[in-house]
């Protein structure tokens, strides 16, 4: 077995904590969610693999270490992840109760700007490489198998779990979206948008 079975069951233990521990992905899927119900959420979720998946390709190539050693390398990075959420939450906050984006002529577009931003809100977001590469290795036993054999598996592990659980969010959120008032729905859209821009500024005044 690639992973020790005792060091798969702690790390599935400290994922589903740190999954569950609201966060930038967490609060887009929630505000996808409300504003086009379960659908739009899953299509976040979907996006979100994506960037995570890179983040598990970059750990395992080492190339997460540079933004570790190089100011300028996470600055970049945390700079371009930061105005980023700040314009996803400015762009939700201004369109909340917004029907018109949800009109079936343009759900094709819609498809695919939803994947698109689950994939670059995770992409995007250094303290995810970081995060990443400081995680895995902690559970990878050179013993047992190849150490990168070991940091793909538990990457993607995370990943499906971590994703998962955002496409099963989106269907609580989605259900529970039936039962607000429009006015109810458009004041938690803005909510979730405001606390993206606070996550935004908090990225960018993060340090390595």
């Amino acid at each position: 077995m690639p992973v020790e079975p005792q060091m798969l069951a702690l790390f599935i233990a400290a994922s589903v904590v740190l999954i569950v521990t609201p966060g930038p992905d967490m609060l887009l899927v929630i505000a996808r969610s409300l504003a086009g119900g379960p659908r739009d959420g899953v299509l976040v979720a979907a996006g979100l693999m994506g960037g995570l998946l890179l983040h598990t390709a970059v750990v395992t190539l080492g190339l997460a270490a540079l933004l570790a050693a190089s100011s300028l390398a996470f600055n970049i990075a945390k700079w371009a992840g930061a105005a980023y959420l700040a314009w996803l939450g400015l762009q939700i906050a201004r369109h909340a109760g917004d029907a018109t984006a949800l009109e079936a002529p343009r759900r094709r577009y819609r498809a695919r700007a939803l994947v698109t931003q689950g994939f670059l809100s995770a992409a995007l977001n250094p303290k995810l490489a970081l995060f990443f590469l400081a995680f895995l290795p902690q559970f990878a036993d050179g013993r047992a198998a190849p150490v990168a054999q070991q940091l793909v598996l538990l990457g993607v592990l995370f990943t499906l779990m971590g994703c998962g659980s955002y496409a099963a969010l989106s269907f609580v959120v989605g259900r529970a979206r039936g039962f607000l008032a429009s006015k109810a729905r458009r004041i938690l859209e803005r909510v979730a948008g405001a606390l993206l821009i606070l996550l935004a500024l908090r990225l960018a005044l993060a340090e390595r």
